[in-house]
């Protein structure tokens, strides 16, 4: 599975891997950490077998994809297994979101998941994932004292793979 996915500024990744590192330690579940995933928000998610196309593709996408700041203000659950924190659903998450899968949505040999359409996607960037109902309670209890709404600036977009995760290639956004 690819993955295009949007990271932030230097200040707000610290934030975000703080949350992961706390709740690895409280739930005694370390997924994010032993897979190396790293602070992200994901746009698309789709399967392809011409890699070398959808980094073509990327590129040509890239020049519309500007910088932007986004305000995290909570936190949400993908039952049974996920904790996520969550942004407010700006105009600039909602544009950068639809302009790559309306550039990709035609593309043959592309599967785009349907989790990731617009309308359909649910913006959030994993904190912990993997986890058993208690894992979950003890993560979620860590949230509670720890969370406070912040803002986050994008400031890079990379193209991923899972299993495991790791960047094929990373632009830097104006």
């Amino acid at each position: 599975m690819y993955l295009i996915s949007i990271y932030f500024d230097d200040n707000s990744s610290k934030e975000i891997n703080k949350y992961i590192s706390k709740c690895a330690s409280s739930s005694g579940n370390g997924f994010m950490i032993n897979h190396n995933v790293p602070a992200h928000m994901t746009l698309l998610a789709f399967q392809s077998d011409y890699e070398e196309n959808v980094i073509q593709l990327l590129k040509q996408n890239i020049e519309h994809i500007k910088s932007g700041d986004i305000y995290f203000i909570g936190i949400g659950a993908f039952l049974p297994h996920v904790l996520y924190i969550s942004p407010l659903l700006n105009e600039y998450l909602f544009k950068t979101q639809q302009l790559l899968y309306n550039g990709f949505k035609d593309i043959d040999g592309m599967k785009l998941s349907d989790k990731y359409k617009p309308y359909s996607w649910i913006p959030h960037t994993t904190i912990a994932k993997t986890l058993s109902q208690e894992e979950m309670n003890n993560a979620f209890t860590t949230m509670q004292s720890l969370f406070h709404p912040f803002n986050a600036k994008i400031t890079r977009i990379a193209l991923s793979k899972t299993n495991p995760y790791q960047d094929i290639i990373r632009f830097n956004l104006d």
